[in-house]
């Protein structure tokens, strides 16, 4: 019986630390935005990708590619986000991490969810990410041509050449940041985000995936030392009494439940913060 109880509270024990980690994170990874107050020189409209101005200190100015070095992030309403810092009259509120509707174009293609977005040559509006640009973030949507609330514009090239794009809010999950393609660990990292935002249907925080990958590594060695004990265990029982076999191929079954209300209780789990 006691060996029967030390299994059971082995069990509960994993469920209840693994739930417990995951709720406790889960708090720090919502995807709420946080903005601070910035000055500016004209009325921005809402959603537009600001840089900080040289001219003015803590003043922003429409973000485009000669001046992505300096990306801030996205105008919102103050309103808008969890928390609004020093929300003084006469600023603009600046979204620097969390989501914000932003403003982007079909400039460099059509956007899907998960793709990178950067500053594009349009002053305050994103676009697809290349190989080099300053990323501002990840869509949380699709947008193309058929999106609602996508407007045609015809704009020219340096070529001269017309060209027509469409301009359109999406939701944006604001991390600015150089685009880390071309590093190994950035690779990884981005794999997994592919991966995880695939399964997932939609983009997903650091954080986030660092909770899922933690609960996955928890969930995986707990039920190696499960399984590898059990095994070992039973082996050296059966080898010294082996009229016990019935009884240790049943604390055995016991184990082998065990490791399935763990794999499933971490499933659910990682359920739960992805969707």
């Amino acid at each position: 019986m006691h060996k029967q109880a030390s299994k059971y509270s082995i069990i509960i024990t994993l469920v209840i630390s693994i739930s417990f980690l995951a709720s406790s994170l889960n708090c720090f990874a919502v995807n709420e935005s946080i903005s601070n107050p910035y000055k500016t020189a004209t009325n921005l409209k809402l959603g537009s990708i600001v840089s900080l101005d040289t001219a003015e200190q803590n003043e922003v100015v429409e973000a485009n590619t000669s001046n992505e070095q300096r990306l801030v992030g996205v105008t919102v309403n103050g309103a808008q986000s969890l928390l609004a810092v020093n929300d003084a009259t006469n600023t603009t509120q600046v979204v620097s991490s969390g989501i914000a509707e932003t403003l982007v174009s079909t400039m460099d293609g059509p956007i899907v969810i998960g793709t990178q977005i950067a500053v594009s040559p349009i002053s305050g509006v994103g676009a697809k990410a290349s190989a080099s640009s300053k990323i501002l973030g990840i869509a949380e949507a699709s947008f193309n041509y058929s999106t609602s609330g996508a407007i045609s514009q015809n704009i020219y090239d340096t070529s001269h050449h017309l060209h027509k794009i469409y301009i359109g809010y999406i939701p944006v999950l604001i991390a600015v940041n150089n685009n880390t393609n071309s590093t190994t660990n950035s690779g990884f990292i981005n794999s997994l985000r592919n991966l995880v935002t695939t399964i997932s249907g939609h983009s997903v925080s650091n954080i986030s995936l660092a909770i899922v990958c933690a609960i996955v590594l928890i969930a995986f060695f707990s039920i190696i030392v499960l399984v590898y004990g059990a095994i070992t265990g039973g082996l050296i029982s059966i080898g010294r009494n082996p009229l016990a076999r019935n009884s240790i191929f049943g604390s055995l079954a016991q184990i082998f439940v065990m490791v399935l209300i763990i794999a499933a209780t971490s499933v659910a789990i990682i359920y739960f913060i992805l969707h």
